[in-house]
């Protein structure tokens, strides 16, 4: 890498930035739906300065999450929406959409040290 030009850097450095913002943006429509607001739209406004992202590339960033099948699913999917624990289990989240056991607490992880 000591031989590598200022330029390659740049670009390595902006690809890593671009790539963060996307799967940012990704992380917080499947968290929180696609109209963010409160801390979401906050932190997403400060990782925008941050990274010098542009609007036209943050609104195609945007729209990529918003015709991603992956990000609908999750927004469709209230077991994964809920989330609000950094120790909840998603692999153990259940499947059903009835709400008869959506007050149950986050299972927690069993750390290793």
């Amino acid at each position: 890498m000591a031989n590598m030009s200022n330029e390659s850097l740049y670009k390595i450095l902006r690809e890593g930035e671009v790539v963060a913002y996307h799967h940012i943006i990704r992380a917080l429509v499947m968290r929180n739906g696609p109209n963010l607001e409160g801390i979401s739209a906050e932190m997403l406004r400060d990782v925008r300065e941050l990274l010098h992202i542009p609007e036209d590339r943050h609104e195609a960033e945007m729209k990529a999450a918003l015709l991603s099948p992956d990000v609908l699913a999750a927004v469709s999917t209230p077991s994964i929406r809920k989330r609000a624990h950094p120790d909840y289990d998603i692999t153990m989240a259940h499947d059903s959409d009835s709400t008869e056991d959506d007050d149950r607490p986050p299972v927690k992880r069993t750390r290793i040290a």
